[in-house]
């Protein structure tokens, strides 16, 4: 009988620490739920603010109320959009790490885009209308707008909440592709006509030294 007693004791004890253990794992999983749903809020929040940055961006012309500046030439008017995820409060490590990588990691890009256009500008961009400026500025951001609308997708559906449904007649992953392909197929026609140009002027110029050779 007191052996029984003592095994029955035991088991108790046993129960009750594996009870408890699967109460902490619970409550641990549901605590982790709710702080990747209240990320997912937060982070996806931030990036749909910043796709609307990308969006004014792609369709800056250029041009105050319609008119050129004091000089004729063209100018920006919209200043890029900046993400900041550090400095909102949550719990990283709710993530996988991989997603939390991207998302963390998208910082870098927007720097990156934003020193090329600086180097297009400096170097490559001339007036009155600096064609390579605009086209570097709607190449990169509407590049890093169809990423940060992937990033948001991928974050809600982590924390099982509903995608934003598509406006049936705007969709900004649409109109950010479409700015993407179009400036692409201009970028690539006015490399080809430089160059095109370059091999003109080479030919002339190497006709002209065949002419003068031969007199």
């Amino acid at each position: 009988m007191k052996l029984d007693a003592a095994l029955i004791g035991l088991l108790g004890v046993f129960v009750g620490a594996i009870l408890a253990v699967m109460k902490d794992w619970w409550f641990h999983r549901a605590r982790q739920k709710e702080e990747r749903a209240y990320l997912a809020i937060q982070i996806s929040c931030l990036l749909e603010r910043f796709v609307s940055g990308c969006l004014d961006v792609v369709n800056d012309d250029g041009l105050f109320q319609g008119q050129r500046d004091s000089q004729g030439c063209l100018s920006v008017q919209v200043s890029a959009p900046q993400f900041e995820p550090l400095q909102i409060d949550v719990n990283w490590k709710c993530l996988p790490a991989s997603l939390m990588y991207s998302v963390l990691r998208f910082p870098s890009k927007v720097d990156d885009a934003n020193a090329y256009i600086s180097a297009v500008w400096e170097f490559a961009a001339s007036p009155p209308d600096y064609d390579e400026l605009f086209e570097a500025r709607i190449e990169k951001f509407s590049e890093l707008g169809l990423l940060a609308i992937s990033l948001t997708d991928e974050l809600r559906r982590l924390a099982k909440l509903p995608i934003s449904p598509l406006n049936d007649e705007w969709d900004p992953k649409e109109e950010l592709a479409k700015a993407n392909h179009q400036v692409k197929m201009e970028i690539e026609s006015r490399v080809r006509r430089q160059q095109g140009a370059m091999r003109q002027m080479s030919t002339q110029k190497q006709g002209s030294d065949s002419s003068g050779t031969t007199k």
